[in-house]
């Protein structure tokens, strides 16, 4: 009964939703798979995002593709000008074809050396080039998903955002920091991100993100994965408000620790740098690696200063009252007499 009030009111105070989806198509990553494993899941995923469309004719979708090189919105087209754009299913279904196979060419033909890398070119130049970034760029891809959202959500101010990312690769650590910056910032414009983890290994990044958000994360198992349109149906497509009344699919432990950003390895206790928020697994440095502030106090690790409270003097009714006395009689007294008569007396 409960739960049929709680439909008729969804269904009398339905509002339209935005969804942002991020489809990590890293060619390594899918590479060591089962190649009709990824057909499979496309079709899954339209499973999911026809079933989004038909919540309310309203709903506005975005797409996006992400490899360890780029970040590609494939709906809504470059043509349409659209942060969020309306379903059209065959048109979706074309536009996420092509995306993925331009995505896959375009990192194909980089592997070959058909153009000079960032790193290539900062080699020549002579400058230092940091570690190489191994895992999609989910950063990238969650800070540009957020500002779409923030232009589809001006246009119509009611709409609903939330934020579906599919992970077929291990963490990349170093993108913490950004990840985590991403997170706090869907956080506060209220964006709902959930996770589902088709790695068997996936890390403890993208479920911080899950977490902060308020969001479901989901490492999914083999059966999952056969039925992974059926998942999404249950789990990740009621809203905010008809989640409070469904219970999500059990889940392990939240890893909330955080990780190191120069050895990449989670922390129980770390130092973190007051304007990045770079946490380091210990204080022994000079300045911020991240952004070069520079630490003025450095304090050992167990060894800082806690100041004791002094007591403060209190008297008693009788030296009170003695006091007075001496006072009002105009008795000069030396220092050492008058703390000795107090005494005495």
């Amino acid at each position: 009964r409960a739960f049929a009030m709680a439909s008729q009111q969804v269904g009398q105070e339905a509002e339209p939703a935005v969804l942002a989806v991020l489809l990590d198509v890293s060619a390594g990553s899918w590479a060591k798979r089962d190649p009709d494993e990824f057909v499979q899941l496309l079709e899954h995923l339209l499973v999911f995002m026809h079933a989004f469309w038909l919540l309310d004719a309203a709903n506005r979708l975005l797409v996006q593709c992400v490899t360890p090189k780029h970040v590609e919105t494939v709906w809504p087209t470059a043509a349409s000008g659209e942060a969020a754009a309306h379903i059209e299913p065959q048109s979706l279904r074309l536009a996420l074809s092509a995306g993925i196979s331009r995505m896959c060419e375009r990192d194909a033909g980089l592997a070959d050396g058909g153009a000079p890398s960032a790193d290539a070119q900062a080699e020549g130049a002579g400058m230092t080039v940091p570690d190489a970034i191994n895992g999609p760029l989910f950063a990238a891809a969650l800070s540009l998903a957020l500002c779409r959202i923030q232009r589809a959500r001006r246009a119509h101010s009611r709409m609903q955002p939330r934020m579906l990312i599919l992970s077929a690769s291990e963490d990349d650590r170093t993108q913490h920091v950004a990840l985590i910056n991403g997170a706090f910032a869907a956080q506060k414009l209220q964006v709902l991100v959930d996770v589902v983890a088709l790695h068997a290994h996936p890390g403890a990044l993208l479920q911080q993100v899950a977490g902060l958000t308020g969001g479901i994360y989901h490492v999914a198992s083999e059966q999952t994965r056969q039925g992974l349109s059926h998942y999404l149906l249950n789990a990740c497509l009621p809203d905010h408000y008809a989640r409070r009344f469904l219970r999500p699919p059990a889940e392990g432990a939240s890893e909330t620790r955080g990780v190191c950003t120069l050895t990449s390895q989670p922390v129980d206790i770390g130092f973190a740098c007051s304007v990045c928020l770079a946490v380091f697994s210990h204080a022994r440095l000079p300045s911020c690696p991240v952004c070069g502030t520079r630490f003025t106090v450095h304090v050992p690790a167990g060894r800082m200063g806690i100041k004791k409270k002094q007591k403060k003097r209190t008297l008693s009714h009788e030296h009170a009252a003695a006091a007075a006395a001496a006072a009002a009689t105009g008795a000069r007294t030396a220092p050492g007499t008058a703390a000795t008569a107090t005494a005495n007396s």
